[in-house]
């Protein structure tokens, strides 16, 4: 569980690497999607002591042809700490789904996610979005630097002056929009 989910995609990611370059096979991306479940614990002032909260999540990996990786790993729906056990004690949720509901291969069709929404939300509608997400950093790499460029040029800029063991900082007044 947790990091097993992240640790999942990068082995798929890696076995698919290995396998296209022992076939020759050129790539421009790849793209590894792992399932699983997580939990962060929560220690906040508005929230119980030792509050934790249980996910269902999915792990999404996407390197290009450089092997130069993007991860993400998303929250797809909270579960209770009974699901979450269930699930760590190696328990098969889409099994147990499918026995209480008939639907044959549930993992393939709505799987946990669209049990517990009760159909709003499938495997497939909750991928789109982190998967676009992931190849953002490759697809529109000029935004991604206009923007860092931004930031830099707004910036405090920090110097210090040898021997007078004081620090001048100065503002930069440049705040374009």
């Amino acid at each position: 569980m947790g990091d097993q989910v992240m640790e999942g995609a990068l082995n798929r990611n890696k076995a698919m690497r290995e396998q296209l370059q022992s076939e020759g096979t050129k790539y421009d991306y790849l793209v590894s999607i792992e399932g699983g479940y997580n939990y962060k614990p929560y220690n906040l002032l508005w929230t119980k002591p030792d509050t934790v909260k249980h996910y269902l999540v999915d792990a999404i990996i996407v390197e290009n042809d450089q092997q130069v990786f993007n991860m993400i790993e998303y929250p797809v729906i909270p579960i209770s700490g009974t699901i979450y056990g269930g699930a760590s004690d190696g328990m098969s949720l889409n099994s147990l789904i499918g026995n209480m509901t008939g639907i044959e291969k549930n993992k393939q069709s709505l799987g946990v996610s669209g049990h517990l929404s009760n159909g709003l939300l499938d495997r497939t509608s909750m991928m789109i979005n982190p998967i676009i997400a992931a190849f953002c950093p490759f697809v529109f790499p000029a935004r991604y630097n206009s923007l860092e460029n931004a930031i830099q040029a707004t910036r405090i800029k920090k110097i210090y002056v040898p021997y007078a063991r004081k620090r001048l900082i100065l503002i930069s007044t440049n705040r374009g929009g």
